[in-house]
């Protein structure tokens, strides 16, 4: 049965000047101390509002598409259009991991697991702990061993051993492991990468980081 605790509560959200901003749904989660927000009929702030980001850039976009199409057997044209277009890419890009920090910073600050900005976007915000050096063709092997998996010639017949399947796979791709699946098989990841750790508690360093549950904003159309 639900508690009151988890009972949603509504309040509106003002700024220094006592305006409101927006109206707010908060449900209360069991334990933790985090919190659902559900975010109504918002306010835009100033600065999203004075640059229109996704109509303006739509607009633009549209714009580069039909000069584009003019001098498409032009390549000497357009591949100047596309050295601009990847320098802005690259921009964007930067933008883009900028309000993604911003946005799952100030979500674990606030204790705040799931934001819904209601017909915009719901994001869950988590962390994450960032792998490196990993062993590939070691844990590939055990994958594969771990689920009775084999690798045979239809040449010749010969079954490969875990390990010398995984090597002859690695030299075709550089995964990108999915840890869940990995664990389902009783195996640790951990075991097969470093992780960062601190140094005075030795506990592995999580940083915030973003889920984008539903981005509305691209089911948009112009």
């Amino acid at each position: 049965m639900t508690t009151t605790e988890t009972l949603p509560v509504k309040y509106a959200a003002q700024d220094d000047e006592g305006n409101i901003v927006y109206e707010v749904t908060e449900t209360p989660l069991r334990g933790g101390g985090r919190r659902d927000l559900q975010v109504h009929t918002p306010r835009k702030r100033d600065a999203i509002a004075q640059t229109s980001i996704v109509d303006h850039l739509r607009r633009f976009f549209a714009a580069i598409d039909m000069e584009a199409s003019r001098y498409k057997d032009d390549p000497a044209t357009n591949v100047q259009a596309l050295a601009k277009v990847e320098a802005m890419l690259a921009d964007l890009r930067y933008v883009r991991d900028m309000l993604h920090k911003y946005v799952a910073d100030a979500l674990a600050d606030q204790h705040i697991r799931r934001l819904t900005v209601d017909g915009v976007i719901t994001v869950e915000g988590t962390t994450d702990a960032k792998r490196t050096d990993w062993q590939h063709e070691q844990l590939l092997a055990d994958l594969l061993k771990r689920a009775a998996l084999v690798v045979t010639s239809t040449d010749t017949g010969e079954i490969l051993t875990p390990v010398e399947a995984s090597r002859l796979l690695l030299t075709w791709f550089r995964p990108e492991w999915r840890l869940t699946p990995i664990r389902d098989l009783d195996i640790d990841p951990d075991y097969y990468c470093t992780l960062p750790t601190d140094d005075e508690t030795g506990k592995v360093v999580r940083t915030p980081t973003l889920k984008i549950v539903d981005n509305q904003e691209r089911r948009t159309t112009t």
